[in-house]
C-alpha cells in the first residue's frame, strides 16, 4: 500500500540516480511555490526509503545572477550526465523568468552550484526545462512543452547549433489540438531504441502525462498518446 514518507510540501517532484549509486531529489519546494521560494533544496537517499537532507544547495540571495528579480524557482531537475552533477530548472515571478542551467563546481551532487552556459544568459522563455542524456554520451535540452529540442556542447557550455522545432502527428479524432506535444513538463527519454518526448496537459478533462514516440530524437514523432490519464 502508498504510504507518505514524511510531511513534505514539495511538487513538480523528481528522482534520479547520481554517479555514486545514491538517489537524489529535488522539486518545487516551499510552502507557497506561487508568491517565493528559496532556491532548489535536494535529499539524498540510499533505497528510496529513508531521505536525508542536504540543504539548499542553489539560492536566489547568495546564488542569484540573472535571477535575481525572479521571486521563485519551479520544477528544478538534478542530473547526472557526462560525469558531473546539473540542474535544469526555471524561475518566475517578479520581474524575471526564463529557464537555465546549473552545475555543480567540485563534482559533487550537493554543489556549490554555478552557472552552466557561458554566455550567462538564461535559455529563454518559459517553464519546466529538462536534460537528456542519449547513449552516446550527446546531452540534450527540452522546456515547456517540449516544443523543441536542443544539443548540448560536449562541455555543457553552450549549444551546439539552433534549437530543433518538433513535429508530431496528431491523433486522428482531434483531440488534442495543440501545436506542442505537451503543454508544459518537458520530459524525455529512451528506451529500447525508441524516444518519448512528453510532459503534461489538459486532456479531455484530465490533467495527463502524454508523450509521443520517435526512432530519431528531432522526430517526427509519432503515435501521441494520453500515457498516464490524471498523472500530469
Amino acid at each position: 500500500p502508498l504510504r507518505p514518507i514524511w510531511e513534505l510540501h514539495l511538487r513538480d517532484t523528481i528522482i534520479n540516480q547520481g554517479g555514486d549509486g545514491f538517489y537524489y531529489m529535488t522539486g518545487s519546494s516551499g510552502d507557497n511555490i506561487w508568491d517565493i521560494t528559496s532556491g532548489i533544496e535536494l535529499w539524498r537517499s540510499q533505497d528510496l526509503k529513508k531521505w536525508d537532507y542536504l540543504g539548499l544547495v542553489w539560492s536566489f540571495v547568495k546564488d542569484a545572477t540573472w535571477e535575481k528579480n525572479a521571486r521563485y524557482v519551479w520544477a528544478p531537475e538534478i542530473h547526472y550526465v557526462r560525469g558531473n552533477y546539473y540542474f535544469a530548472y526555471c524561475v518566475s515571478g517578479g520581474q524575471g523568468g526564463g529557464t537555465g542551467i546549473l552545475k555543480s563546481s567540485t563534482g559533487k551532487p550537493e554543489g556549490p552550484y554555478v552557472y552552466a552556459l557561458a554566455s550567462g544568459q538564461r535559455v529563454g522563455g518559459g517553464i519546466d526545462a529538462t536534460l537528456f542524456e542519449d547513449d552516446d554520451g550527446s546531452v540534450y535540452f527540452a522546456s515547456g512543452g517540449a516544443g523543441s529540442i536542443r544539443k548540448m556542447l560536449p562541455d555543457m557550455s553552450g549549444f551546439d547549433g539552433p534549437a530543433h522545432s518538433i513535429t508530431f502527428e496528431k491523433p486522428a479524432d482531434g483531440s488534442w489540438t495543440r501545436n506542442n506535444i505537451a503543454q508544459e513538463g518537458a520530459s524525455l527519454f529512451k528506451h529500447t531504441g525508441i524516444y518519448y518526448l512528453g510532459g503534461a496537459g489538459f486532456y479531455q478533462g484530465r490533467y495527463s502525462s502524454v508523450v509521443a514516440m520517435s526512432t530519431n530524437i528531432f522526430g517526427p514523432y509519432t503515435n501521441w498518446h494520453e500515457a498516464v490519464p490524471c498523472g500530469g
